[in-house]
């Protein structure tokens, strides 16, 4: 396709992707012949890399990655990120709101996989709801057979915990000081 920024493409029946860095025209062979699962499983790799190029979070000393036997492959694999998230939201009996924040989080940032995901900028508590909600996902995908071990590599942050007591009350000297300032500046504020 012409939109592509990745292509597939052989070389003495052997499939390579094509693309450009810094100007250049790059090919990185995948070490597959050319048949149909094979020219499938390309048009994973194909995906994947053309993600990582389009939100620049590409690589090239560790273009390698990209081939097959790095990225176990399967249909379901390759759907991107989010699709999988839905799925999974539909086997759900319920779902809330959090639920559809992580969603969104997962279409605007467009992560490879759950190992490439960034949380960083999200406030503790905000951070553990959404990672509880991740961790609950990658097990659903290892249990579907499309993960064989977590791959999430996040962990939990600490919250501070504040101290919950009762409010202290007011002395009679405080009191006493809070009514004279009234007394004194009540024509400011009622007239």
């Amino acid at each position: 396709m012409a939109n592509q920024l990745v292509s597939v493409s052989k070389d003495k029946e052997k499939l390579r992707l094509r693309y450009r860095y810094k100007g250049k025209v790059t090919f990185l062979y995948l070490g597959l012949t050319n048949t149909p699962p094979n020219a499938a499983k390309a048009e994973q790799c194909r995906y994947h890399l053309e993600q990582d190029l389009l939100h620049n979070r590409y690589e090239h000393h560790h273009r390698e990655s990209y081939r097959p036997e790095f990225n176990q492959v399967n249909e379901f694999f390759a759907l991107p990120l989010d699709a999988q998230f839905e799925e999974w939201l539909d086997t759900l009996t319920k779902n809330n709101d959090h639920h559809k924040a992580v969603l969104e989080m997962l279409q605007r940032d467009k992560p490879r996989s759950l190992a490439n995901i960034d949380m960083s900028r999200y406030a503790p508590k905000t951070y553990n709801t959404r990672l509880s909600y991740l961790r609950s996902f990658q097990q659903w995908l290892i249990d579907e057979g499309v993960l064989d071990k977590p791959i999430l590599k996040l962990e939990p942050k600490k919250t501070k915990k504040t101290l919950s007591g009762q409010r202290k009350p007011l002395n009679n000297l405080e009191i006493e000081s809070i009514l004279c300032w009234f007394a004194e500046n009540s024509d400011q504020y009622y007239e």
